[in-house]
C-alpha cells in the first residue's frame, strides 16, 4: 500500500461523514421563523459573529436501499430516519476524480513565518492556502425566467457535492510550520493569487499585512497569541445548571454573543479584561438589541480579567433572572407598519395616559422590520405606542409590567382610502406597467419642497402610495400652503414619465411615452488630453429651470435605462443614453468627477422620437501661472470665469482648476482651464483682477471692483421700470461714494425708505442717468435684479 492510500481512504471516510451530517441537518432545518433561524456564533474565538441562517427545506427525496426514491413532506422527512444508503454514497464517490493538489505538479510556492508575541517561532500551526475568489456579480441567464427545479436525487446531489469538494482540493494547500516557525505552501498555481490563513491551538492567528491576494513568490507573516479558555456556567433563577444559552463578551463598545451549553461550557477569547453577560430564553435568533440579546432571562454584568497564561482558576457563575420587559410586533396598517416608531414612556400612579406626551418620548429599546423589545424596564405602568415620524400615535396599549416580559400586538388601521394615492402606469399601448420607482416632489408657498413617497401594497395595475401631506397632518399642524405637487414615475424600459398632481388629487394615471435615445459624439477627445477627465450629462430644460435634476438624482427624465444623467466620455467619443423620456434637454459638456466638476460646454436639443446626435468638441485645456510675490505662503487664489448674467462667483476646485494655492516661490498655478475671460481674487484679500486664458505669466495685483454689472430679473422691478437694463454698469449711486462696488450694491438693495435713489450707468460706451422710485417702509424686495460687481473700464 502506497503512502498515499491510508490518506485517501482517510479522506473519503471523512467525506461520506461530511455528507451524511450535511443531510441530516438539512432534514432536520427549522423552519423560518423559529428561534432556530439563526444564532450567535460558536464558543470557538473572540471574532466577530457571523450572520448565518438556514432555510427551510423543500420536500425531501428519500432514498430506499434498492436505489428507488419517493418523495416525503418536510414533516415527514423531520421524522424519517434520514440515513443516505451506502450504496448510493458509494455510487457518487466512484464517480469523482479528486486529485490532491500535489498531484498537479504545479511549481507556485508561498513562504512565510509563524512566531509569537514575543518574536519566537512557533511550530505546528497549520498553514492553508485557497485560491482567492472574488464575488461574481454576473446574472446566471438561466435563472432568470424559470420556474425553480425539482430538488435532485440524494445520489446527484451528493455527487455534486463530491465534485465541489473535489474541486476545492485542487485549489486549497496546506502545511504545518516548522520549529523555525516557517512555512512553505506548494503547488500551488504561479498565474494565481491565494489567500492564505493560519490557525493554531491555543493561539489567534492573524497576518501582518495582505493574506486575502497573495501571489506565488510572496511572503506572509503571522503572528499568534495565546487564547485563555474561561469555563462559564449559566444558572438559572433556583441555581440549577441550566443545558442552554448564550454569553455577551464586551470589551468598550465592542461586544460578541457566543452560543453556550452545559456539554460545551468553554468559552476561549483573548487575554484581558473584559465584561461577561448571560443570557436564556433567547427570542428572535439571539438578536442584537439596545441592552444585551433578546432574552426572557438575563444575569447582571460580571467584570473579569482573562488570564494570559490561558488558566482559569474557577469556573464563572453566571445567574439568571426573569427580566422585566415588553416586546412584541406592529400589525396591520400596511407597509406603513415598517416606517413607524415604537415608543415607550411610563406612567406615574394617580397620572393618565398623555398621547402627546408619548409622541414626544425619544426614540428607545430594539426595533426592525415592526417588531420591538424593551427590556430591564422597572415595575410599573406604562404606555407602548406606534408612532409616525412626526409623533402622531397611531396604536397603543397600556401595560402594567410586574415580572417576565410581556408579549404585545400593536394593531394598526388599515390606511384610508382618501390618504393614499393610487398610481396606475400604462406603456405607450394602454398596458400596465409594474413600475421600477415613484416619487412626489410638493413644493410650497414660502419656497421649502419636500420629496418621497411610501410603497403601503400593490395590486396587478395599481400601486397605493401614502400621500406625504397626509403623513404631515397625522402629526405637528403644517400650516404651509401647497404651489404643486408632480409625480414621477420610472421603469428600465420606458424611461421616466412625470404627471402634475391636483392639491388634492388622488388617482393618477401616467402613461409612457415611446423611449427616444439621444447619442452625443465628442470630438477630439485624444487629442485634446481629456480622456478619462470628460463627463456628459443630460436634464431636461424645465426641470434645469425649477432647479433641479430629478427627485433623485439622474433619474428623471433618464429612466434605469439610461444609466444615470452623468457618462464618463470614453476615447471614441459616443456617449449614448437610450430609455430617455421625450423632451427639450439640455446637454452639458464637464470635466473633472461627478461632484466636483466644470461645465466647459452646453447645448439644447430637443429630443422627441427615435434617436437624436448631437456633436460636441472636447476643449482645448490651458495651464496658468499666478506670480504672487506679495501674498503670503499658503494663500489660495481663486478664479472665477466671467459670464453675462452670471449672479455668483462660481468657486470649485478640480485638479487645481479653479483654485491654487501660493507656493514656497510665490507661485500658484491654475491647471485645466478653457479659453476665456476670468476674474482672479485671493482668499481673505480685497480687491481682484482681470485675466485671460491663454496667456503668459499673470503678476497678480488686484485691485476692488468699482461697480456693478446689471442682470434684470424682474421687468416689474424698480430696475427695469427705472429704464435700467441687461448689461448697464452702475458706476455711482446718490448718497454712496463712487468707486465702492460693495457700497453701491448694499445700497440698492436696502435702500432707506421713502428716498428716491439716483443712478448713474454706462451703456455702450455712453453715460446716463436714471431714477428709481422710492421704496414703502416694510418693503423687503429687491431691486428686480442682480448685481455682480465687476470694473467701470472692463
Amino acid at each position: 500500500m502506497s503512502a498515499r492510500q491510508p490518506l485517501a481512504l482517510a479522506l473519503v471516510a471523512g467525506l461520506i461523514g461530511l455528507l451524511m451530517g450535511f443531510l441530516a441537518a438539512q432534514a432536520f432545518a427549522p423552519s423560518p421563523g423559529s428561534a432556530a433561524d439563526a444564532g450567535p456564533v460558536r464558543l470557538s474565538d473572540d471574532a466577530a459573529p457571523t450572520a448565518s441562517s438556514t432555510s427551510a427545506p423543500g420536500p425531501a427525496t428519500l432514498v430506499a436501499d434498492d436505489g428507488s426514491d419517493r418523495r416525503a413532506s418536510s414533516s415527514q422527512a423531520k421524522e424519517a430516519s434520514f440515513a443516505p444508503s451506502p450504496a448510493a454514497v458509494d455510487r457518487a464517490i466512484a464517480k469523482i476524480e479528486s486529485p490532491m493538489i500535489a498531484d498537479l505538479a504545479r511549481e507556485g510556492t508561498i513562504t512565510g513565518t509563524v512566531v509569537d508575541r514575543a518574536g519566537r517561532p512557533l511550530a505546528g500551526a497549520v498553514v492553508v492556502a485557497t485560491r482567492a475568489r472574488s464575488y461574481n456579480y454576473l446574472v446566471d441567464p438561466t435563472k432568470v425566467g424559470r420556474a425553480s427545479e425539482e430538488p435532485d436525487d440524494l445520489e446527484t446531489y451528493l455527487r455534486e457535492r463530491a465534485e465541489d469538494w473535489a474541486k476545492l482540493r485542487t485549489q486549497t494547500s496546506r502545511t504545518r510550520s516548522l520549529a523555525s516557525g516557517g512555512f512553505e505552501l506548494e503547488g500551488l498555481d504561479p498565474d494565481s493569487t491565494y489567500r492564505v490563513s493560519a490557525s493554531a491551538d491555543g493561539h489567534t492567528v492573524f497576518a501582518l499585512g495582505d493574506n486575502d491576494q497573495v501571489a506565488c513568490g510572496e511572503t506572509v507573516s503571522f503572528v499568534a497569541e495565546p487564547v485563555c479558555a474561561l469555563t462559564i456556567e449559566l444558572r438559572g433563577p433556583d441555581g440549577a445548571l441550566l443545558e442552554e444559552g448564550a454569553v455577551q463578551l464586551r470589551r468598550g463598545s465592542n461586544t460578541t454573543n457566543y452560543e453556550w451549553s452545559a456539554a460545551e461550557p468553554t468559552l476561549r477569547i483573548k487575554p484581558g479584561p473584559c465584561q461577561l453577560r448571560g443570557y436564556a430564553e433567547v427570542f428572535e435568533s439571539g438578536a442584537q438589541i439596545q441592552n444585551g440579546l433578546d432574552a426572557g432571562l438575563a444575569s447582571e454584568e460580571v467584570s473579569t480579567n482573562a488570564s494570559a497564561d490561558g488558566a482559569a482558576d474557577a469556573p464563572i457563575v453566571l445567574t439568571l433572572l426573569p427580566r422585566v420587559g415588553v416586546r412584541g410586533r406592529v400589525v396591520g396598517g400596511g407597509n406603513s407598519r415598517m416606517q413607524n416608531i415604537v415608543r415607550i414612556m411610563p406612567i406615574a400612579a394617580g397620572e393618565e395616559y398623555d398621547e402627546e406626551a408619548l409622541g414626544r418620548v425619544e426614540t428607545n429599546g430594539w426595533q426592525q422590520n415592526g417588531r420591538f423589545a424593551f427590556y430591564d424596564l422597572a415595575p410599573g405602568r406604562y404606555a407602548v405606542g406606534a408612532t409616525t415620524w412626526q409623533g402622531a400615535v397611531l396604536a397603543h396599549e397600556i401595560v402594567d409590567l410586574v415580572a417576565g416580559v410581556i408579549e404585545l400586538e400593536l394593531t394598526l388601521e388599515d390606511v384610508a382610502p382618501e390618504s393614499m394615492i393610487a398610481v396606475r402606469a400604462l406603456d405607450p399601448e394602454g398596458l400596465p406597467v409594474f413600475i421600477d420607482s415613484c416619487s412626489m416632489m410638493t413644493k410650497y408657498e414660502n419656497g421649502s419642497s419636500t420629496t418621497g413617497l411610501t410603497l403601503m401594497r400593490r395590486e396587478r395595475d395599481v400601486s397605493y402610495y401614502m400621500d406625504p401631506n397626509e403623513l404631515q397632518r397625522d402629526g405637528k399642524a403644517d400650516e404651509r400652503v401647497i404651489v404643486s405637487r408632480t409625480l414621477s414615475v420610472a421603469d428600465q424600459v420606458f424611461g421616466a414619465a412625470t404627471v402634475e398632481l391636483g392639491p388634492d388629487q388622488r388617482d393618477v394615471v401616467v402613461q409612457f411615452a415611446v423611449p427616444v435615445s439621444l447619442l452625443v459624439n465628442v470630438a477630439r477627445v485624444e487629442e485634446s488630453g481629456t480622456l478619462g477627465r470628460l463627463q456628459v450629462s443630460i436634464a431636461k430644460v424645465d426641470e434645469v429651470a425649477q432647479g433641479s435634476n430629478g427627485f433623485y438624482y439622474g433619474y428623471s427624465g433618464m429612466g434605469f435605462g439610461g444609466g444615470g444623467s452623468d457618462r464618463k466620455v470614453p476615447l471614441d467619443g459616443e456617449v449614448r443614453f437610450d430609455s430617455i423620456a421625450p423632451g427639450r434637454y439640455t446637454v452639458s459638456l464637464a470635466i473633472g468627477e461627478r461632484w466636483n466638476s466644470r461645465t466647459v460646454d452646453t447645448r439644447e436639443v430637443d429630443v422627441l422620437e427615435g434617436e437624436v446626435t448631437v456633436d460636441m468638441v472636447a476643449p482645448v485645456l490651458y495651464d496658468l501661472r499666478v506670480v504672487a510675490p506679495q501674498v503670503a505662503k499658503g494663500t489660495n487664489l481663486f478664479l472665477r470665469e466671467r459670464k453675462e448674467g452670471e449672479e455668483e462667483r462660481i468657486r470649485r476646485s478640480f485638479r487645481g482648476g479653479m483654485n491654487a494655492t501660493v507656493d514656497e516661490q510665490g507661485n500658484a498655478i491654475f491647471e485645466d482651464l478653457v479659453a476665456g475671460d476670468y476674474t482672479l481674487s485671493a482668499n481673505g484679500l480685497p480687491g481682484e483682477m482681470n485675466v485671460s486664458v491663454p496667456s503668459t505669466d499673470v503678476l497678480f495685483d488686484a485691485r476692488s471692483p468699482d461697480a456693478l454689472r446689471v442682470t434684470i430679473s424682474d421687468v416689474e422691478g424698480r430696475l427695469y421700470l427705472a429704464g435700467v437694463r441687461s448689461g448697464d454698469i452702475v458706476i455711482a449711486v446718490s448718497g454712496v461714494d463712487a468707486g465702492s462696488a460693495d457700497a453701491m450694491r448694499n445700497a440698492l438693495y436696502r435702500p432707506e425708505a421713502g428716498v428716491e435713489q439716483t443712478l448713474t450707468v454706462l451703456r455702450e460706451g455712453s453715460q446716463m442717468t436714471f431714477t428709481l422710485a422710492a421704496q414703502g417702509t416694510g418693503d423687503s424686495k429687491g431691486p428686480g435684479g442682480s448685481l455682480r460687481p465687476t470694473f467701470s473700464d472692463e
